[in-house]
């Protein structure tokens, strides 16, 4: 049944835009018109194909007016399409809502009361679904694609946290690495929205891994920090046993002899391990307390002995520059024996500072160094069994001299001349420092 619009239906429907700007529609308007027709009587015809087919009467006095809402529909039906058109290049819409707005448009299009060129309706209607068609396409491809990604996003999230389950890891990286780990699992959380293209069974399979690989690594991390406390509490009872062995010696007046033993508790310390940390700056401060009172005592003892420590210097210089009048060794046996000498005087100089000791010390060893140096080579020198075996070796060497002299004379290869040479160079060498 046809519908029959009065003045004020036609005045009061708004015109749609989402075809074209205004200027378009309304010469739109004015072609569709042109598939129209009102006779006196108010009847409004759509002319299609030569034929006239009633559609409706209008209801009024201005008969200018009557084809104006028939020719909106069409209009309207236009916009339509081109909405649709426009919705499918600007936003990814799923398959099911392509066809569903498609089976609306060709509702729209069957039958339609209206006035407007109805062949470019299936026209309009087939160019739709054609791109409607390369979209679904073009959509199930970057859905192919978003899946492909977001399976490689989550492996590689995965293959992460599984690489981080199993590294070897210091001490001081638990810390970083758990907040790495939690960031993987952020991650994850992250991605769902990119996942729902995946299979649920591959996200289960793959979240699995994720869980088993947390898992481990919080086992590790539990036992890391276990172990790390047993050892803290180790640490401690040792240091404890330290500081009640400092506390014995602070008081002692062996400067020498207690400040070894210092020495040896400080290194026993360093080997002690690690307290908890405000625990460990506690111990330490009471064993640094008291060492601090030893050698405190010590430097006020050393600071009354720095005259006598003086004299005692001069006394081994002396006895330094003498030695140095040994060298270079003439006679090594008479050498021997004045050093002898110098070295009684040496043991009766008495003590010297700490910072002169090693100075002092290593300026006499030196002398007896050299003279040790010169006992030896007179030892070579007249040792028959030892003269015996240099001449051997001697022998030896020049014998093979001579044999990689001839071989390089008839070898042809200059890769194998090049290694022949080599030998004979090393040999030669040995041969002139054992002649010289």
């Amino acid at each position: 049944m046809s519908s029959i619009p009065t003045p004020k239906m036609a005045k009061s429907r708004p015109r749609q835009e989402a075809m074209q700007n205004r200027s378009e529609r309304d010469e739109l308007y004015d072609e569709s018109k042109k598939f129209g027709k009102v006779d006196e009587e108010g009847n409004v015809y759509l002319l299609t194909d030569g034929t006239e087919k009633y559609i409706g009467q209008y209801v009024g006095d201005d008969l200018d007016n009557a084809m104006d809402i028939y020719i909106e529909r069409y209009l309207d039906i236009l916009s339509l399409f081109d909405a649709f058109q426009t919705r499918l290049k600007n936003a990814v819409v799923s398959d099911r809502d392509i066809e569903r707005s498609l089976k609306d448009l060709a509702r729209a299009i069957k039958n339609p009361i209206c006035i407007g060129d109805m062949s470019v309706l299936p026209q309009k209607l087939a160019e739709v679904k054609e791109f409607a068609a390369s979209q679904k396409e073009f959509y199930a491809k970057e859905r192919r694609n978003m899946k492909e990604r977001a399976i490689r996003v989550k492996e590689s999230i995965v293959r992460q946290a599984e690489s981080l389950a199993k590294r070897k890891i210091a001490r001081t990286q638990w810390k970083p690495l758990s907040e790495q780990m939690n960031g993987l699992i952020d991650a994850w959380r992250d991605t769902q929205d990119e996942s729902r293209q995946i299979p649920d069974s591959l996200q289960e399979k793959l979240w699995d891994r994720l869980f088993e690989a947390r898992k481990e690594f919080e086992k590790r991390r539990r036992e890391f920090f276990k172990e790390l406390d047993e050892l803290s509490e180790e640490a401690k009872h040792k240091k404890e046993a330290l500081i009640e062995q400092a506390e014995k010696l602070a008081k002692s007046t062996d400067w020498d002899d207690t400040a070894k033993k210092f020495a040896d508790l400080m290194t026993k310390w360093k080997k002690a391990g690690h307290a908890r940390y405000r625990e460990d700056d506690e111990l330490w401060r009471q064993f640094k307390e008291a060492q601090n009172m030893f050698f405190d005592a010590k430097d006020l003892a050393d600071e009354e002995m720095a005259d006598e420590w003086s004299a005692n210097l001069e006394k081994r210089n002396a006895l330094i520059k003498e030695a140095r009048k040994l060298l270079p060794v003439k006679n090594a046996r008479i050498a021997r024996e004045k050093f002898r000498a110098i070295q009684q005087k040496w043991d009766e100089t008495g003590k010297v500072s700490r910072a002169d000791v090693a100075k002092t010390e290593n300026a006499i060893l030196d002398v007896d160094k050299a003279i040790k140096k010169a006992e030896q080579n007179e030892w070579e020198e007249t040792n028959p069994e030892y003269i015996a075996r240099a001449n051997s070796i001697t022998t030896q060497l020049n014998d093979a001299i001579q044999s990689l002299e001839a071989k390089i004379k008839d070898e042809k290869d200059k890769s194998r001349v090049k290694k022949l040479q080599d030998e004979l160079d090393g040999k030669k060498a040995l041969l002139k420092a054992l002649t010289a």
